[in-house]
């Protein structure tokens, strides 16, 4: 089970509305680009670095024109089945 939070930085106050108006488009992005995810695949600095890249990347495509410069991980916990 992976459980994340993320805040996302745009360049200016004015895009935030954008932003979240797009919140449910988001939303499903990252959950649909995680859901399959293993915990191999995103432990570990290299793994969450590569997450953080394809999640920036998923979501400029979604909120062009706005750009997101980055995303910072508010929460984020990998819970193994034992």
């Amino acid at each position: 089970t992976l459980r994340i939070k993320v805040g996302l930085e745009v360049a200016d106050v004015k895009q935030v509305e954008t932003i979240n108006a797009l919140a449910a488009k988001i939303n499903d992005i990252i959950i649909s680009h995680t859901i399959e995810l293993t915990p191999d695949e995103i432990g570990g600095i290299t793994g969450l670095h590569w997450l953080k890249e394809e999640l920036l990347h998923r979501i400029n495509l979604v909120s062009d024109p706005v750009q997101v410069n980055d995303i910072n991980f508010k929460t984020f916990e990998i819970q193994t089945k034992e």
